[in-house]
């Protein structure tokens, strides 16, 4: 299935949709030109993710670490972990699958699940990038393009899937056990779930004045770490990260809707219309009136081709 959107709803989390309930595999196609201005904002899901770089490079954050990823090279996100990602080169595209603990569920006895697929445990061990250069990842990389590769329509789909998983994961926990010994410290984990709180306060009240008391106000802590938590997890001030949703809610606005600019200035919670068109210009290179010309633009091109 192609991508175009990440939908999350005011936790943060991503709602992910399974063809087959009784066999909880996604797999996306995510065209990152159709995602505004590139790139997807924070999110999680309970899922975890495997990803490869079919075209282009990705810049990934994933809690306080930051990935490069070029074509052929791979990342896998550990369950409930908050991420987002940018393309630095157009025309970027992304395959990745995600699913639950629970896929394990059939497979074996409870010591397996426990002891090799249960994310409270694997929560701690985080994220990585997946490199074809050594065995193990290689490995990944060429099941994951197996799984790209597989028709669903085809007799023992799943099966398939499922034998290129088991691989996969156990390339995984190989990789794991030798590189990545488990933290002792929480603090990450607090940050975490701080971050969460101000991120979905900021998305449900992005059309209203904030400031850096309410933002830090919603999780309980003051403006210093407030400022910490952003710098981490997001590399800006959470006062850029509000305007760059507002912005990134406009131009969805611009290209999706027929009000006015300045009815979505203020609607994304600029009050001043003059600020609203420098800031956009700055972050999209058009003014929003461009902006809208221009995906109007694209559409028309694409209905008459």
């Amino acid at each position: 299935m192609i991508n175009q959107e990440v939908i999350v709803n005011q936790q943060l989390q991503e709602r992910i949709h399974y063809d087959n309930p009784d066999f909880p595999l996604a797999r996306f196609i995510d065209e990152m030109d159709y995602f505004v201005d590139g790139e997807f904002l924070c999110h999680w899901h309970p899922e975890f993710e495997l990803a490869i770089i079919l075209k282009g490079g990705i810049e990934y954050q994933v809690d306080q670490q930051v990935f490069r990823l070029h074509q052929g090279e791979g990342i896998f996100i550990t369950s409930r972990a908050l991420h987002s990602a940018r393309q630095l080169i157009p025309g970027s595209i992304i395959f990745n699958i995600e699913f639950p603990a629970s896929l394990f569920h059939t497979i074996g006895t409870s010591f397996l699940y426990q002891n090799y697929f249960n994310p409270s445990s694997l929560k701690k061990m985080g994220s990585w990038k997946i490199l074809p250069e050594n065995e193990e990842g290689s490995e990944i990389l060429e099941r994951l393009m197996h799984i790209h590769r597989s028709d669903p329509d085809k007799y023992a789909y799943e099966l398939l899937c499922m034998e290129d998983i088991l691989h996969i994961w156990r390339n995984l926990l190989v990789l794991l056990h030798r590189s990545f010994p488990v933290p002792t410290d929480n603090d990450e984990f607090i940050r975490e779930h701080r971050m969460r709180k101000m991120v979905s306060y900021i998305q449900s009240h992005f059309e209203q004045p904030l400031t850096i008391d309410d933002i830090a106000g919603a999780a309980s802590i003051s403006r210093s770490e407030c400022f910490r938590c952003f710098s981490g997890f997001c590399q800006v001030s959470p006062i850029e990260y509000l305007n760059r949703y507002r912005l990134q809610n406009a131009a969805q606005k611009l290209s999706g809707s027929t009000a006015s600019i300045s009815d979505i200035s203020f609607q994304c919670g600029f009050s001043s219309i003059s600020y609203f068109g420098k800031a956009f210009r700055k972050m999209y290179g058009l003014s929003p009136s461009e902006y809208r010309q221009k995906k109007k633009n694209a559409v028309s091109t694409s209905l008459n081709a």
